[in-house]
């Protein structure tokens, strides 16, 4: 029993750091960018 409790123990170790590995992505050159119109109508009367 205390061998299965280890070996899941482990497992979920295993998981958790790989996860933790392909969360991190590299930053491009264009993440920060980005283009907005701004448009408005003005009536006098």
């Amino acid at each position: 029993m205390k061998k299965l409790f280890l070996m899941l123990a482990a497992g979920f170790m295993a998981v958790s750091v790989n996860a933790q590995n392909t969360a991190i992505t590299a930053n491009k050159a264009g993440d920060n960018w980005y283009m907005g119109i701004n448009a408005g109508v003005k009536a006098d009367s």
